[in-house]
């Protein structure tokens, strides 16, 4: 009996036994102390380097994610000031703690990460690879960005969408493998447009009750999604886009017609081919050219090739073209809802847009005066309470909603889907 209660006092006393040697194959004391202490100056200086630029980057410091990340790194912070010490005394006077079960000693160290380590994991995934990583030639390989880059932007803004802070999502897709820049210097060529001589305004009815919603594709004006491919055609497939519905709802025939005609013709009108164009010039050359071909008699090759246009293969005339007031969603709506797809263009530059996967758009950052990418629009409706424009976009069926972004409407004409509005009149 005296011997169990002296056993279970021993087990309950905190005490200290001073440590006089070292087994075969424990590392020393001084050993534990150095490791210790250099690790955990790296983590300290790694705390305060991550909490610096939290703090004084207000872009940083106003994302509300990063109120959270800023919290963590102080607790971090106030937990090695009175840790290190602590630990460094342990270990370099050789005391020791009495043995626990390793329940315990796992819950010790499952406590410490908590609050050590994961507020840098968090931290290096939120932002400090937009400091680091592509300024490390080993982080240019596309396998190291979609893993350090692009994985941590999409599931931290999926992770927010499920909370009901964005009203869309992000997925990886064909273009995980680009850089930001590289994405946006390879598919988003676009020029300013020069004066064009047989532009029309729109004139819209503000009598007229218009339907809340409209998607030309139920009323068989869209041809499937195609791909401009590594050609900064945008501009060419927005314009034959509009021309396509033009030509069904007068004639109630889909024709697929020819990008490439206008990437390898147009010239003359200010188009650049892959390197940029704009769609009411495309439609000026459509005019003065006498018509545009098929793509089966003109198909696209998504490079600048020698001009082959055969004037006995024409589909399709235009006689003119209408641009709707730039910033006007009134307008575009009316146009969209009673005249049919509408060619447009978006500020499609930033990385959310490259993503982009599914749900309604909607890009504070996203600019309407500086559009950078030719689309169109083959519709307009609300999901979930929240107004949208149909887009159809050229990037093939892999990127968003099948080849198709919804972008928010009536909301300062964001991303800039009412600066450039046309469409065509044909003959």
């Amino acid at each position: 009996m005296s011997n169990t209660s002296s056993n279970s006092s021993v087990l309950t006393t905190v005490t200290v036994a001073t440590y006089s040697g070292t087994s075969v194959n424990e590392i020393p004391l001084i050993g534990r102390f150095w490791m210790y202490l250099v690790s955990n100056c790296a983590s300290f200086i790694c705390s305060v380097f991550v909490l610096y630029y939290l703090l004084f980057d207000k872009n940083l410091r106003r994302g509300l994610h990063n109120h959270a990340l800023i919290v963590g790194l102080i607790i971090n912070l106030f937990a090695l000031v009175l840790d290190i010490p602590l630990v460094l005394y342990r270990l370099y006077y050789g005391i020791v703690l009495i043995q626990v079960p390793f329940i315990c000693q796992l819950w010790k160290y499952i406590d410490a990460v908590s609050y050590t380590v994961l507020p840098k994991l968090v931290a290096w995934a939120s932002f400090e690879r937009h400091i680091l990583i592509f300024n490390e030639r080993r982080f240019l390989r596309s396998k190291n960005r979609i893993l350090f880059h692009y994985i941590p932007i999409v599931e931290e803004h999926n992770l927010r969408a499920d909370l009901g802070l964005h009203s869309y999502r992000l997925g990886m897709n064909q273009f995980s493998d680009l850089t930001n820049e590289e994405f946006v210097k390879l598919l988003n060529e676009f020029q300013n447009k020069d004066d064009q001589k047989d532009t029309q305004p729109f004139i819209g009815n503000s009598n007229i009750k218009l339907p809340d919603t409209v998607d030309w594709r139920d009323k068989g004006a869209v041809v499937p999604v195609k791909n401009q491919g590594q050609c900064g055609s945008s501009w060419a497939f927005s314009a034959v886009g509009a021309i396509e519905g033009a030509y069904e709802i007068k004639t109630g025939k889909l024709v697929s017609l020819s990008e490439q005609q206008l990437v390898d013709c147009s010239t003359k009108q200010g188009n650049a081919g892959c390197n940029g164009g704009y769609m009411t010039q495309s439609f000026q050359y459509i005019k003065e050219a006498g018509g545009i071909q098929s793509e089966d008699t003109y198909p696209y090759t998504a490079h600048d090739d020698t001009c082959t246009f055969n004037s006995s293969n024409v589909i399709v005339k235009v006689c003119g073209f209408v641009e709707l007031q730039s910033g006007n969603e009134t307008a575009l709506q009316q146009a969209v809802a009673l005249i049919g797809p509408i060619a447009t263009a978006v500020d499609a530059s930033h990385t959310s847009f490259q993503m982009y996967q599914s749900g309604v758009y909607d890009e504070p950052q996203c600019q309407p005066k500086f559009p950078d990418h030719g689309i169109f629009i083959v519709g307009y409706g609300n999901e979930s309470g929240k107004d949208y424009w149909l887009l159809k976009n050229s990037w093939d069926t892999q990127w968003g909603e099948k080849g198709y972004i919804k972008v928010v409407r009536n909301k300062n004409n964001q991303c800039g889907v009412a600066t450039m509005a046309s469409y065509p009149i044909l003959c």
